[in-house]
C-alpha cells in the first residue's frame, strides 16, 4: 500500500489566528525555532499552509520550511546539531522531519525542488535538486499554498497567491490539467479546502477537476489506484467536517460521488412517495436534511424542544449519519404493486446501516486516531442510521420505556446524536400539507422526560441502579446463563422505570409470584 501523501500528523504545531506579523516574530524568537538561524541566516523560508493561513487570520498548523543552497547531506548535518533528524522514507527526497533538542513538536525541512513524474504511482516521481525558490514553488497545487515567507520578512509570492486569497478564490498553479494529473489527490484537496475556507473555485481549475476526477480510481500497474482510498477518506472527512452540503455537491459536481460513493450517488435518482416527501428524491431529501441539522445548532434549540438529553448536531458523527440515514433506500426501492399502492423501502434503515459499515471499511474512514475528532467509530455510526426510523416507525407512547433509556441514555452523547438524526430527518420531510409533521418526535421527547424523571435521583444526577443483578436473578430463578436471563432483568427494568418496582425485596417478591410468567414473556412489563 502506497504511503500517505498527507497522513495525520504525529506531532505539529498549532498556533492559534495570528496575523503575519505576529508569525513572523515568532519564526524569530521561539527557542523551538531557533534551528532556522544556526542552519543558514537568510535562507530558511517558511512555506505553504501556514503562510496562507496567517495571511487570513486563521490557525496556524504544520510549520514548513524550505532551505536554500544546502545540499541534503550537509542539511542533514546541520540539522542534527539542533535535535532529532529523519529522512521521509517516500518520493519527498530532501525532505527531513526534525525535531528540536527537547521539543515534541516534528517539522518538515526541506531543500526546492522540482519534480519529474515517471508513471501513475504516488512514488512514481524524480526529484531534481538545485532549484530556485520559485521553481520548488511553480510545483505546488494552489497557488494560495505556493507562498513563502522569510526570516526577514519577505513574502515570496510568484503564482497570484495573495490576490486570490483576498478574492477568495481557489486557483491551480500554472495549468491545472497537469496538476492534477501528475497527483490526482489535488483534486480531493482542493474540493476540502475550497469547503474549509469557503472559496469559489476558479472555472478552469474546477473543469480541469471534472474532467480529471476518474484519475482519482485508475489503477496504476501495481493494480493500486492512483489515489488510495485511506487518503480519499481522509480527504472526504476534513471537508465534510467543514461544510457537509457543499462537499457532496462538488463531489457530485466534479464525478467523485460516482467513483468513490456510488451508495450516495444512487439516491440522486431514487424517487419517494409524493405523499410523504415533496421534497423530491433521496439525494435532495438528504442534504436538505444537513441543512435542517444546522437548526439544532441555535443555543435556543435546547429550550424550545425540552429535550432531556443534549442535542449533539455539530458531532461528526451526527452530520455522517444523516447524510447516510437513507443509504439503504436504493437497493430496497419497490415500486407500487397494486392501485392505490406507493413507494416503499422496506427495511432501509437495517440495510443502510450494513451498507455503511462497509463503506466505512472501504475509505478507510476510522482511520484518525481515537482522540481527533475526525475519528470515526463504524459501530456507533451503523447505530444511528439503523436506529432513525424509531419516530416514525413506532409511536413512542408505547414504547417501552427500558428501550428508550437503552437507546438514548447509554450513553446519553451517543443519544444525543440520535435524537438530532431525528430531528434533520423528520424537518426535511415536506409531506403534501407543506409543513413537516413533527407530532411524533413530540411525543418521544415526552416519553424521554418520563425516561430522564426515573433513572436520575436528585442526587448530583446519579443514574438509577437496576434492583437485580444478574448473577441474583440466575439465583432466584434457577436459571444458568443465558438470553433468558437478560429477557428477565428487561422486564425488572422496565417495571422499575415505571414505578411499579421501587426496592430490590419488592423485586424479588415479584420474581417470586412471577417469574415463570417473565420467562413465558407474559406479565404486566
Amino acid at each position: 500500500m502506497p504511503a500517505l501523501p498527507f497522513p495525520p500528523p504525529l506531532s505539529s504545531v498549532i498556533l492559534p489566528p495570528m496575523p503575519l506579523s505576529s508569525l513572523l516574530q515568532l519564526l524569530r524568537t521561539d527557542p523551538r525555532l531557533g534551528f532556522l538561524q544556526g542552519l543558514a541566516p537568510g535562507r530558511g523560508y517558511l512555506v505553504g499552509g501556514a503562510v496562507r493561513d496567517a495571511l487570513l487570520h486563521r490557525e496556524t498548523k504544520d510549520l514548513d520550511f524550505v532551505v536554500l543552497g544546502l545540499a541534503p547531506e550537509t542539511l542533514a548535518t546541520s540539522l542534527a546539531r539542533f535535535g532529532h533528524v529523519e529522512p521521509v522514507e517516500s518520493r519527498a527526497f530532501g525532505v527531513y522531519k526534525f525535531t528540536p533538542t527537547g521539543g515534541a513538536d516534528t517539522y518538515d525541512v526541506a531543500l526546492p525542488r522540482r519534480d519529474r513524474w515517471t508513471g501513475l504511482a504516488y512514488k512514481d516521481m524524480a526529484a531534481e535538486l538545485g532549484v530556485s525558490l520559485e521553481e520548488d514553488l511553480a510545483r505546488r497545487d494552489f497557488s494560495i499554498n505556493a507562498l513563502a515567507l522569510s526570516l526577514d520578512g519577505d513574502l515570496v509570492d510568484p503564482y497570484g497567491g495573495q490576490a486570490d486569497l483576498q478574492a477568495r478564490l481557489l486557483r491551480a498553479v500554472g495549468d491545472p490539467r497537469q496538476r492534477f494529473s501528475e497527483d490526482p489527490s489535488r483534486i480531493l484537496r482542493g474540493l476540502r479546502l475550497a469547503c474549509q475556507l469557503d472559496f469559489e473555485i476558479e472555472p478552469e481549475t474546477l473543469r480541469a477537476m471534472c474532467e480529471l476526477a476518474p484519475e482519482v480510481t485508475r489503477l496504476t500497474d501495481r493494480g493500486e489506484t492512483r489515489v488510495a482510498p485511506e487518503v480519499a477518506g481522509a480527504e472526504f472527512l476534513r471537508g465534510f467536517a467543514a461544510c457537509p452540503e457543499r462537499l457532496i455537491r462538488l463531489w457530485d459536481q466534479t464525478g467523485l460521488l460516482d467513483l468513490l460513493l456510488p451508495e450516495i450517488a444512487a439516491m440522486r435518482d431514487t424517487p419517494q412517495p409524493e405523499i410523504f416527501h415533496t421534497e423530491g428524491a433521496v439525494l435532495a431529501h438528504t442534504l436538505l436534511a444537513l441543512k435542517r441539522l444546522r437548526d439544532l445548532e441555535e443555543p435556543t434549540a435546547q429550550q424550545r424542544w425540552a429535550s432531556p438529553i443534549p442535542f449533539q448536531p455539530a458531532s461528526l458523527h451526527t452530520r455522517l449519519a444523516v447524510l447516510l440515514h437513507d443509504v439503504g433506500k436504493p437497493p430496497t426501492l419497490q415500486y407500487p404493486q397494486t392501485p392505490g399502492d406507493r413507494i416503499r423501502f422496506l427495511n432501509h434503515a437495517g440495510v443502510g446501516a450494513k451498507l455503511t459499515a462497509a463503506l466505512v471499511d472501504r475509505l478507510r474512514l476510522s482511520l484518525f486516531p481515537r482522540d481527533d475528532p475526525l475519528h470515526v467509530e463504524r459501530d456507533r455510526l451503523a447505530f444511528l442510521i439503523g436506529r432513525h426510523m424509531i419516530c416514525p416507525g413506532m409511536d413512542a407512547q408505547c414504547a417501552k420505556l427500558s428501550t428508550l433509556e437503552r437507546l438514548f441514555f447509554s450513553p446519553e452523547t451517543r443519544g444525543g446524536e440520535l435524537l438530532a438524526v431525528l430531528y434533520a430527518d423528520l424537518a426535511a420531510t415536506i409531506p403534501a400539507s407543506g409543513q413537516p409533521d413533527f407530532a411524533p418526535y413530540r411525543r418521544l421527547l415526552e416519553r424521554l422526560r418520563q425516561v430522564a424523571g426515573a433513572i436520575h435521583t436528585h442526587q448530583a444526577e446519579r443514574r438509577l441502579p437496576p434492583l437485580l443483578s444478574g448473577d441474583e436473578i440466575m439465583a432466584l430463578l434457577e436459571l444458568r446463563a443465558g438470553p433468558e436471563v437478560g429477557q428477565v432483568k428487561n422486564a425488572l427494568r422496565e417495571l422499575q422505570l415505571e414505578g411499579k418496582l421501587q426496592t430490590k425485596q419488592e423485586a424479588e417478591d415479584y420474581l417470586h409470584e412471577r417469574g415463570q410468567e417473565l420467562l413465558r414473556g407474559e406479565g404486566d412489563e
